[in-house]
């Protein structure tokens, strides 16, 4: 915001408890703007300006990999991949890669 000259004004309002809480505030014109995902933002017809990029990693206690079998097998399941890629901003390119906590 200071590369555009924008001046960030005190914050003066409730914090939000979700991505979809801060989306609300921008369009209901409570806020000029807040970190959501790009998701949230398509899905409440907002612009969107990426800040970052988040990596997520499931963590399982290694006796507990079978158990979690179903989930991993969902996340190779080429039509929620699909369901996935239609909410913009994700990227599945190393989804279940395995690996060990150092």
């Amino acid at each position: 915001m200071a590369e555009a000259g924008v001046e960030a004004a005190r914050e003066t309002g409730e914090p939000a408890d979700s991505h979809f809480a801060v989306a609300a505030a921008v369009a209901a014109g409570a806020a000029d703007a807040g970190l959501a995902v790009r998701a949230v933002a398509r899905a409440c017809d907002l612009d969107f300006v990426g800040v970052t990029v988040e990596p997520f990693e499931l963590a399982v206690r290694e006796d507990a990999v079978d158990d979690a079998a179903g989930l991993l097998a969902r996340l190779h399941d080429e039509a929620f991949a699909a369901q996935v890629a239609a909410l913009g901003g994700y990227d599945l390119t190393r989804t279940g890669e395995h690996r060990r906590a150092t």
